[in-house]
This record gives C-alpha cells, structure tokens and sequence, in this order.
C-alpha cells in the first residue's frame, strides 16, 4: 500500500478553513473535535494493520471528527470521521462482501447513508475517491492535499452556503 504522500501545504490550507469557519460558521466551528493525538493515530494504525498516509494523518491531527450533535454537515451531508469511528467503518465495509468497495480506500468523511469520502492508498499520491453505494468510487481529486484545495478556495470566494434547517452545506 503507498503510504509515503507528503502532507506539503495541507496543514496552511487547514488553517486558512479553521479560520473561515469560525468566522462564517461559528456554530458548526464550534462543534469540531480536537485533533487526534499521536496514541490515536498509533491506536488507528493499528487496527488498519499499517501506516497512515502523511496526509491522512495530518487531516486527523486537525481536527479528530466532529462532535455526535453537530448541527451541521462538514460539506454537502458529509460528516467528519474521527480516528475510532474511521476504524470501525473500515472493519465494517473491509468485510461487506456486497460492498463495492477496495480495502486501500480509508473513509474520512461520511454520510450516514453507506456513502463516503475515501483516500484511496493503493493508488500513487493517495487519491481521493467519493464512494456511493452501489456504485463504482470516482476519483475526485489527485490527492487529499489536492481536494482540500479546491475545497478552501471554492469556500473563500462565497461558493458556498450553509442550509439552515438542515445544515448542509453545499455549493451554490
């Protein structure tokens, strides 16, 4: 499994979506759980049986999911996946022999619907692959560096807009 992707500026660009959201999305900023810490990666590693890849790690260290009783979606419906969570899903769809699923791909977003935001680490540069269920996963970014990116720009420029009775929050 390739796992040696380099984290690059990813923790700037996190930064840069930290401080959007608790200017712009103050409730939803409030409701993100604090980065995992290195026994948490350890633990997660662990239970996946190898290394996470650097990006990966550093998303995680960023902040380590989002609260049970968040009012609001990260992205779309999507929902952060925090370390415990992220292998217990894992576990789950590894061994769904109906699922379409690549046991390279790790979950760090999803929708409580059987639907998720992989990193898939059996490709070069991790990619990031939307995972619908039933459905073969698309590649949706070269890699999560790459996807957060586009993500934190497209969020800077006003793109998007939070549902305020459901909280989703989807591009305009």
């Amino acid at each position: 499994m390739k796992t040696a992707t380099s984290p690059g500026r990813l923790p700037a660009l996190l930064a840069r979506l930290d401080a959007w959201f608790k200017t712009h999305r103050r409730r939803f900023a409030k409701t993100l759980l604090p980065g995992a810490t290195p026994d948490q990666l350890a633990a997660l590693e662990r239970e996946l049986a190898h290394a996470l890849p650097d990006e990966l790690r550093t998303w995680l260290a960023w902040h380590n999911g989002q609260g049970s009783d968040a009012p609001a979606a990260f992205l779309q419906s999507w929902h952060l996946v925090g370390t415990e969570q992220m292998a217990r899903l894992k576990k789950e769809l590894d061994a769904d022999p109906q699922a379409k699923w690549d046991r390279a791909w790790i979950p760090f977003l999803d929708d409580d619907n059987d639907n998720y935001v992989c990193v898939d680490t059996g490709q070069p540069n991790v990619p990031v692959r939307e995972c619908w269920r039933g459905k073969q996963a698309a590649v949706v970014a070269d890699s999560l560096t790459a996807w957060v990116e586009r993500f934190v720009t497209d969020v800077e420029k006003g793109e998007y807009v939070e549902d305020p009775e459901r909280g989703e929050f989807y591009k305009k």
